[in-house]
């Protein structure tokens, strides 16, 4: 196929820190696919996600906006029937997907959605398999929806948007338009109901005997015990989280999560032998990504950065792959240092395909496509900011500055500093150090800075906004009504007992 415009093919999956794969330094994962895409282009070590949830984190990658922008803070519940019909929670804004539609693109979704009502196309994708479900409690019990009907699939859920990603590929190869696949894996997961068992995958018996030291684990910190363990008891009776180092349990779900980063892995592999039996390579970019990370046990926290109160801002939680492959035109074997927020990237694809929007100006994403091109950057990469509900935060090559909102004060909220040049394993919080002053200033002004311009009032939380979700975390609800008085609300409120 020849076209003026080159396919895009956006790789996402569920819950991985890119310190989970072999080509970010792990020593546990076989990721021979991914290792090789990697090679085959650029990968960027200090890439961001903007929230670590999976909803507000997915509506950032394909709006380009921050979740104080879009409105979504938190995951959106799978109970469809709470919400209008055709309900899509990033509706009246410019989508990446729509964007390509509209600029003569061929556009499918296959996989995960997680943010609106899978029942109908949203976002402008002319194929639309999703995932009846945002939240996954088996990996061999799934309902997708296709043609506007939920159907049941009994084999694994990897295997199954693998092939429908192939069909989508051999279904465009020789129509004289352009395509966009929205490929997203809800695989590894690494959460909840999903991975209380032994995993059923071919790729489980590789990590059976295996101790699970590559992603460090360490007691449950002090700082939020009683919630963390309130979490466990709740999603995953039975685990014992209070000691991460070595509850057998906690190695079942390890051995498992890796078994599915696996799985996944050969699901790639396969997508990019697909591409090149198509001869379309060259004609292709392919970028993988995930929407956000997890911790599992790292700083003493087993899960997502609200899994934690208050929430964490962690590495583990927040630092993700990614990786972006074009044959003959991004060259190879290329690793970043840059800091990449989740939100550059509707940018730069647009910018590296010539369609450049001026419609997102209000996003904060900056084009990466002049070094993908080979050319000099004329945007600074030398920070990320990210948020989780009360806390906001910024890293930059040295410093990681987690700053939280003041709340009442019987939640006793602390900031965290971290000297990233002494501290990798941000484990010595500097915050109270009278040394510090100046540099917590300095940082706090830029988050600050940051979250006016890009805040819009509506769905700023910490000026009295709102959350765009039926649902919301009861703890977390709370801080806001202390703060804005009792009838601070969701959006769209919805009790739940």
């Amino acid at each position: 196929m020849s076209t003026n415009k080159p396919n895009i093919i956006v790789m996402i999956v569920d819950n991985m820190p890119a310190d989970a794969l072999g080509c970010y330094g792990n020593t546990d994962a076989h990721t021979p696919n991914l290792d090789r895409l990697a090679a085959q282009g650029v990968r960027f070590d200090n890439g961001y996600c903007a929230n670590g949830v999976c909803s507000p984190a997915r509506a950032s990658l394909v709006t380009g906006q921050m979740p104080s922008q879009h409105g979504i803070h938190f995951a959106l519940p799978d109970k469809w029937e709470w919400y209008p019909e055709n309900f899509d929670a990033v509706g009246g804004l410019r989508t990446l997907p729509q964007t390509l539609k509209e600029n003569g693109y061929k556009t499918g979704l296959v996989g995960k959605f997680h943010m609106g009502s899978p029942y109908t196309p949203q976002h402008g994708f002319d194929t639309w398999i999703p995932d009846e479900h945002g939240h996954t409690i088996d990996f061999w019990d799934m309902h997708y929806v296709e043609d506007g009907d939920v159907h049941h699939h009994d084999g694994h859920a990897t295997d199954f948007w693998t092939d429908k990603a192939i069909e989508f590929l051999n279904d465009n190869d020789e129509i004289d338009q352009p395509f966009f696949l929205y490929l997203s894996y809800n695989a590894p997961y690494g959460d909840g109901f999903a991975m209380r068992t032994e995993p059923k995958s071919p790729f489980g018996e590789r990590f059976q005997d295996k101790a699970m030291d590559s992603l460090p684990r360490e007691p449950v910190s002090k700082r939020n015990i009683d919630y963390v363990l309130r979490w466990s008891a709740a999603n995953l009776p039975g685990f014992d989280f209070s000691d991460n180092l070595t509850a057998q349990n906690n190695l079942l779900v390890l051995r498992h999560y890796f078994a599915q980063i696996s799985h996944m892995d050969d699901g790639v592999g396969r997508v990019m032998e697909a591409l090149q039996k198509l001869g379309l390579d060259d004609d292709t970019i392919v970028m993988f990504t995930a929407d956000h990370g997890i911790s599992m046990g790292r700083n003493g926290v087993w899960g997502v950065a609200p899994y934690a109160f208050p929430a964490v801002g962690n590495r583990q939680c927040f630092n993700i792959p990614m990786i972006v492959r074009h044959t003959n035109h991004v060259a190879p074997l290329q690793e970043s240092n840059l800091m990449v927020m989740q939100t550059d990237w509707f940018r730069t694809l647009l910018d590296y395909i010539g369609l450049e929007d001026t419609k997102i100006k209000e996003s904060p994403g900056k084009s990466l496509s002049p070094m993908l091109k080979g050319e000099r950057l004329t945007d600074e990469f030398d920070a990320v900011f990210y948020e989780q509900e009360e806390m906001r935060a910024i890293r930059t090559q040295r410093w990681a500055y987690f700053k939280f909102f003041p709340g009442s004060e019987k939640y006793r909220f602390e900031d965290e500093l971290y000297d990233l040049s002494k501290d990798t394993g941000e484990d010595n919080n500097i915050a109270s150090d009278p040394a510090n002053a100046e540099i917590i200033t300095g940082l706090g002004a830029r988050i600050d800075a940051f979250f006016t311009t890009y805040s819009r009032p509506k769905y700023n939380l910490w000026d009295g906004g709102q959350a765009m979700a039926y649902y919301y975390p009861p703890l977390q609800a709370a801080i806001w009504q202390d703060a804005f008085g009792p009838d601070w609300k969701p959006e769209f409120p919805k009790e739940i007992n």
